[in-house]
């Protein structure tokens, strides 16, 4: 059996088969910025830290429902 969870939609996404998407968003310089801070505090990629904080974000957002 594959690993799924919802998407919120009612739809299941195969967490562990799916390949990485890349998107692009627009931040407030000063969101930047503090990303930026913690990503060399943490010792992590921008983008890593990025994808870290939505990803909990999301968990915090289904946990909520």
């Amino acid at each position: 059996m594959k690993p799924q969870s919802s998407d919120g939609n009612g739809s299941t996404c195969l967490k562990v088969f799916r390949k990485p998407v890349r998107i692009t968003i627009t931040l407030a310089y000063c969101n930047y910025s503090e990303l930026e801070r913690l990503s060399g505090e943490q010792g992590r990629s921008l983008s890593n830290l990025a994808a870290y904080l939505l990803e909990g974000a999301l968990q915090r957002i289904h946990a909520m429902e």
